[in-house]
């Protein structure tokens, strides 16, 4: 840990300014180029919000080269079919076509859903000393997938890494995963998903080393901002607690605190 004393540098915050001649007006900024209209159809509109971000049509501007709308258009179909398929819907169609009514293209994609897939099963296994953590167990109750619900390969992501961000909060530093798999049947119309995460050991608080420039407040003043014990199960939130409490003191100017 880093202190600066508060009184011992003092310091002022100064900002250089730049002036414009006498009555020079603002420059301008040149407006943005209309874009290609992009029009999804058939799909409620949170469907139609992951399609316009996967579509690279949506980004391209009026003045882009016929030939290269064409190539886009037929580009614009897998894009959209993968979107859809990160929401689950593997049995989906689109058919695109491009009007050219005015001076900029309209494309349209008109979007089948079919149905969804469904997550069937998931298996989370906790391997190391997470597995006989009861905080890391309660807050694995609360996985943003689930059993039952229409598949959403965002959600899956956000399932591991709910868990990497769990085990450094609980100081697991060495944890890995040790197989994740998500597995879809587009027949059947289910899919499963396996996470295996080994957390290896849980690290502890150490003993506290306070640097100070220059040394001027006693060592033992600021260890009892600390409310834990050296020994104890490291855990994010105290190292945090331990800053705002140097913070409040207004003892100091800057503070690091570095785990």
């Amino acid at each position: 840990m880093w202190l600066r004393p508060l009184w011992c540098v003092p310091w002022l915050a100064l900002s250089a300014c730049s002036y414009l001649p006498f009555g020079a007006p603002p420059p301008v900024a040149e407006p943005a180029p209309p874009l290609i209209n992009v029009k999804v159809d058939g799909v409620r509109q949170s469907v139609v919000a992951n399609i316009r971000a996967h579509v690279s049509l949506t980004s391209k501007p009026c003045t882009t080269p016929r030939a290269y709308v064409r190539v886009l258009s037929q580009r614009a179909k897998g894009e959209a079919l993968k979107a859809l398929q990160a929401l689950g819907h593997y049995h989906a169609s689109v058919a695109v076509t491009v009007e050219r009514t005015t001076d900029c293209p309209t494309v349209r994609l008109e979007v089948v859903e079919g149905p969804r897939i469904m997550v069937r099963d998931v298996t989370v296994s906790i391997f190391g000393e997470a597995a006989l953590d009861a905080g890391f167990s309660r807050a694995l109750k609360h996985l943003p997938i689930k059993r039952g619900q229409g598949l959403n390969h965002q959600k899956y992501t956000d399932t591991k890494a709910l868990i990497e961000s769990l085990a450094r909060q609980r100081g697991y530093r060495e944890g890995r995963f040790v197989r994740h798999l998500l597995r879809v049947n587009p027949d059947a119309g289910f899919s499963d998903i396996v996470i295996e995460y080994d957390s290896g050991p849980r690290y502890r608080m150490g003993e506290i080393q306070i640097e100070q420039e220059p040394p001027s407040i006693d060592d033992a003043l600021v260890k009892r901002f600390v409310e834990y014990t050296p020994g104890a199960h490291y855990e994010s939130a105290l190292v945090s607690k331990f800053y705002e409490n140097l913070s409040a003191s207004d003892y100091f100017q800057t503070i690091q605190v570095r785990p």
